[in-house]
Order: structure tokens, then sequence, then C-alpha cells
């Protein structure tokens, strides 16, 4: 019998937790939460989040300012401030310069962690060299391929999400106690799930998760 699900992890909706939150926590806040264990960086470490605005990157700035680490975070200029009230506590925005460059500015002894969200694998050879020795490159979007998954210098991983009970319990009482908060980009009726699926709607804010509710 397996110990992991191999598709979910049911839970009940704790009674002091909204269905419309409730319904935003899964399956990016568990990737969230599971890419920071992983990652494994330590109090007052830094971190670089490659695409922080979406569903995982939201839960991953919250999640790792809430464990005391230092968030730098890609974000456009509009919605810097937003994702500095998340607990990012710098900001690269893309196209300004190379994010290596940029990291190795802000880092110069080495990132402890660089949590690629996007999938983007143009980035990652950039990236690779700003983190520290013995430091941790992970992708929950697949964005590393075989030349950076065979480098030795630092960890690599493309994340796929792993101990889903545990993951969502963790997260549901980080969400109950209010140490995170999911981001909800849109709320819409269920009839415009096509509609979303294939991009329909502009953001004008975070991105976030989006939540289909039933009339």
């Amino acid at each position: 019998m397996q110990e992991t699900p191999a598709f979910g992890a049911p839970a009940a909706v704790p009674g002091e937790l909204p269905s419309r939150e409730a319904a935003a926590l899964p399956t990016s806040g568990m990737t969230a939460l599971g890419a920071i264990d992983h990652a494994r960086v330590p109090e007052g470490g830094t971190v670089f989040v490659i695409g922080a605005t979406g569903g995982v990157g939201t839960f991953v700035v919250q999640a790792a300012a809430a464990r005391g680490i230092r968030v730098i975070a890609t974000v456009s200029a509009r919605l810097a401030e937003q994702v500095r009230g998340l607990g990012a506590t710098e900001i690269v925005v893309p196209g300004t310069q190379p994010f290596g460059q940029a990291l190795r500015g802000l880092a110069p002894e080495g990132a402890d962690a660089v949590l690629d969200l996007v999938g983007d694998r143009s980035l990652i050879g950039g990236v690779a060299g700003a983190v520290r020795d013995g430091g941790v490159l992970i992708s929950t979007a697949f964005g590393l391929d075989e030349q950076v998954l065979a480098d030795e210098r630092i960890r690599t991983m493309n994340y796929r999400l792993d101990r889903k009970p545990v993951r969502l319990t963790e997260l549901t009482g980080l969400v109950t106690a209010g140490t995170i908060r999911p981001v909800i980009g849109r709320d819409l009726p269920l009839e415009e799930a096509p509609r979303a699926l294939a991009g329909g709607f502009g953001a004008t804010g975070l991105r976030g998760k989006t939540v289909l509710h039933v009339r």
C-alpha cells in the first residue's frame, strides 16, 4: 500500500477557513512548501525566486519569509510593492539586467537557493553560477536540463510534489494561524472556466490563484 496517494491528499476543510480560501490552497501552496523544504535554506539565508507573482510564487515568498529567509523576487515594477507586502526583501525587475548579474550584486557571496517557478531554461544558466557552493537550484516547472542537473558544485532538482498529505496539513495550519494567506487573483463563476483556462482574463494585480465557484 502506498504511503502517499498518487493523485491527491483529501482533507476536511477546517471550520474557521472560508471555502473560497480553502479552494485556493492546493496544489500551488503544497508545491511551494515542498520546494522550500527541499531547498533547506537556513534562517537568515537567501533565496532567489524566479516568478513570484503566480500561484506557487505568492506562497513561496510568504512561507520563506515566515521562516526568516531573505527573499529576493523577480517581479514587474508595477507589482513590486505587492510582492514586498508578501515578504520579499528585494525586487529584481525582469529586463533591467540579467538575473545572474542582479543576484550577484545583491548576494555577492552567493544565494543559498534559487527557486525557478517559471521553467524558462534560457534564464537558468545565468543564475546557476550565482548560487553558493553547496547551495541549491530547484525548478517546480521542470526548467532544469541535463547539463544543469549534472552540476556537481550545487544541488539541483526538478521538483515534483511529494508527501502530499503532510504538505496539505502543514499548509492548512499556516493559513489558519494567519502566517500566510492564499492570494486569489480571480474569483469566477464555473461557466467562465474555459475562458480562464484559455487566458481570456487579463491580470491587474498578482496572478495568484483562480477560484471557480458554483452558484
